[in-house]
């Protein structure tokens, strides 16, 4: 049987300056000679990079110890979050290391300062201002998405950290932080709002799609991830009462009625649902599936109930009456 490589480790820098007695002043996770670069090139962390000068002073080199190698970066990043938990950060003053996050993937207990966020922000401006920096990133992005090796290595990435329940707890909680934060809220929607009111993103998203559904072993893979995802009775019960709680927030519905207007507004829109909905009701398939989802929700006695007691409701006139209704009505009357 063939034993998989342990690529990934995490390592250990301490201080050898008298006095320290070799205490760790950094954890990190590496693959190939990461560990050797925070000597060799240079530390982007200030705080590291003034202990690595210090001991240098004396003529001292900060000592590199790898502590254990993995065959998964999850396990790596686990690991690493352990070792810094244990240790401590100094940035938080509950420890030595020179740490500025909790580790793991992503910044998660990074601690900026005001001045550091106004640099970042000074910085992504005058970067996103210049016209030749997008172009050159589009391209790259462009050319690495067109080759097959990219695709499988991020496909294997999100599997390997989705079958984490730790990091999948770990997303899960950032991004509800995060939503509930009203300035993030007002800069997601401000941003997802400038992006789809522009013609070619709407273009450039739809042929993605129809590129990657064109393709039968993606469309096969998605089939079964969803059918595997929402055929279970605990995914549909979170999404019935995530949508339930939503519907009753008097924000969302008064946003997603003027969503729903706007789009209903637009007639490029419409044809577009028409013109899908007649070439979908021309596949036999798609038919057929629809005809065993109606007589699934017929089967159900609450759905019956439900859609008995409004068609009741209408028929009694407490609903609301079609306009044409109305106007034949109308014109009877005169």
């Amino acid at each position: 049987m063939k034993t998989k490589k342990k690529n990934f480790y995490v390592y250990l820098i301490r201080d050898p300056r008298p006095g320290k007695k070799n205490t760790p002043v950094y954890v990190g996770k590496g693959v190939r000679g990461r560990m050797r670069v925070h000597l060799r090139d240079g530390s982007h962390n200030r705080f590291l990079a003034n202990v690595i000068a210090k001991c240098r002073k004396l003529a001292l080199e900060p000592l590199e110890e790898v502590v254990e190698r993995f065959e998964t970066e999850v396990e790596a990043f686990l690991a690493e979050k352990v070792l810094i938990a244990r240790y401590g950060r100094r940035n938080t003053g509950k420890g030595t290391l020179c740490n500025l996050t909790d580790g793991g993937e992503g910044r998660a207990g990074w601690v900026p300062t005001a001045e550091h966020l106004k640099r970042i922000a000074r910085f992504v401006r005058r970067r996103e201002a210049d016209p030749e920096f997008r172009r050159r990133r589009a391209e790259g992005v462009r050319k690495a998405q067109a080759k097959p090796e990219f695709w499988e290595r991020h496909a294997e990435s999100i599997r390997e950290r989705d079958a984490n329940p730790v990091m999948r707890k770990l997303i899960s909680e950032t991004a509800r932080k995060l939503h509930k934060n009203p300035v993030f809220k007002k800069k997601f929607l401000a941003a997802s709002r400038r992006f789809w009111s522009d013609p070619k993103n709407w273009k450039g998203r739809q042929e993605s799609v129809r590129r990657r559904w064109a393709d039968p072993v993606f469309r096969k893979r998605m089939s079964n991830h969803l059918a595997r995802y929402r055929g279970t009775p605990e995914v549909r019960k979170k999404q019935s009462e995530a949508g339930r709680r939503r519907w009753k927030d008097p924000e969302f519905r008064k946003r997603n009625a003027a969503g729903m207007r706007r789009r209903e507004a637009n007639a490029a829109y419409r044809k577009r649902r028409r013109v899908g909905h007649l070439r979908a009701m021309k596949r036999t398939q798609v038919r057929k599936n629809i005809s065993v989802a109606i007589r699934s929700f017929w089967k159900d006695p609450k759905y019956r109930k439900r859609m008995c007691a409004s068609m009741r409701g209408i028929k009694k006139g407490q609903g609301q009456k079609p306009k044409r209704h109305v106007a034949n009505q109308r014109r009877s009357a005169a």
